[in-house]
């Protein structure tokens, strides 16, 4: 037999309506196409939705992709579409995320939608402020003693970086809540001290209160440390966590007033920072204030915006005994002078 005849007796006839017909023994097993629902399924290789966005025919690439009814072609016409939604819900969900863990601390305790947004908001500028005056002095523009400020400047970075950082972070265990809880804490004393910098001229006196300082921050870490570890909300600890920082803070406030002869905005700043202070212990016994939104804001926010108001005074007074330091000089005028 020859191959011609081999394929003539395979091959249909149009006069023989029964050869027409195949077996599926006849027809060679190809593999099928996937559906374009599957296709639509498979993240990031969407080959519908790039062909569509190439021009291609929706009829043509439905067919492509091994199947012609309707329903295939609108799920390629809507496959872009899909995936847009898709994006923008996750994007929704991850944000309603972020609100529900904002919404409330790892302990159970509510966390106001402003709680932190302050400190954010002044940390960055904090930050360019240090590093603007460290160029100055390097360049000669300001004279050496103005390291003193950037020192104010970076003390003060670091505490407001470490609260906002806390109070807007949705951490997600106790635990690590805890770490930054901590060092938010600890930070506490490195501002007094960063406050303190540029008004002490005394060498000796400045190492005095810089290595207090110092024992301050050791002191508040292991009592930190130990509250973390008690469920009670208030005990000895904590006590011994107030009175050294309460302690620092008079000696600073007290070692500034000497140095500027307790002026008048000296003692505005250090009523400022002193009302913060009982407004926080008493946070929890005061009525709300008429300002006050559930949810949204509360008396620490409160502690936190008269606390950055003096801050501002005391950078002002610090810039200004900065200034004044040459003539206090030529004239031997005593500390705080002038």
């Amino acid at each position: 037999m020859e191959v011609s005849d081999v394929l003539q007796d395979r091959m249909p006839s149009a006069t023989d309506p029964e050869s027409n017909t195949f077996s599926e023994a006849d027809v060679p097993a190809t593999p099928a196409k996937p559906p374009i629902q599957m296709a639509l399924q498979l993240p990031g290789s969407c080959q519908a939705e790039q062909e569509l966005e190439a021009g291609g025919d929706t009829g043509h690439i439905a067919m492509y992709h091994g199947s012609v009814d309707q329903q295939s072609v609108k799920d390629i016409e809507d496959c872009t579409p899909i995936r847009r939604t898709k994006s923008n819900q996750s994007r929704i969900s991850l944000f309603s995320t972020y609100l529900s863990d904002h919404s409330f601390y790892r302990d159970g305790e509510a966390r106001p939608t402003m709680r932190g947004v302050l400190h954010l908001a002044v940390t960055p500028w904090l930050a360019i402020g240090a590093v603007s005056f460290s160029v100055a002095i390097l360049r000669g523009i300001l004279p050496d003693l103005y390291w003193r400020f950037v020192l104010f400047l970076l003390a003060k970075t670091s505490s407001y970086g470490s609260s906002s950082f806390l109070h807007l972070f949705p951490f997600k265990t106790k635990g690590t809540e805890n770490i930054f809880w901590k060092i938010d804490v600890i930070c506490i004393p490195v501002s007094i001290w960063g406050t303190t910098c540029p008004f002490v001229d005394d060498m000796l006196e400045w190492f005095v209160f810089s290595s207090s300082a110092l024992a301050g921050v050791i002191v508040v870490y292991v009592c930190t440390t130990i509250q973390a570890k008690s469920r009670s909300s208030f005990s000895m600890i904590m006590v011994v966590r107030y009175i050294v920082i309460l302690s620092l803070f008079a000696w600073s406030v007290y070692l500034i007033g000497m140095a500027t002869k307790f002026q008048p905005l000296w003692g505005v700043g250090a009523g400022i920072y002193v009302l913060s202070f009982i407004i926080f212990a008493n946070k929890n016994r005061l009525p709300p204030a008429l300002w006050h939104r559930p949810e949204f804001t509360s008396y620490h926010e409160d502690v936190h915006t008269l606390i950055f108001t003096a801050d501002v005074l005391f950078a002002r007074i610090g810039l200004q005994f900065l200034a004044d330091w040459p003539e206090r000089q030529q004239t031997g005028s005593p500390l705080g002078s002038g």
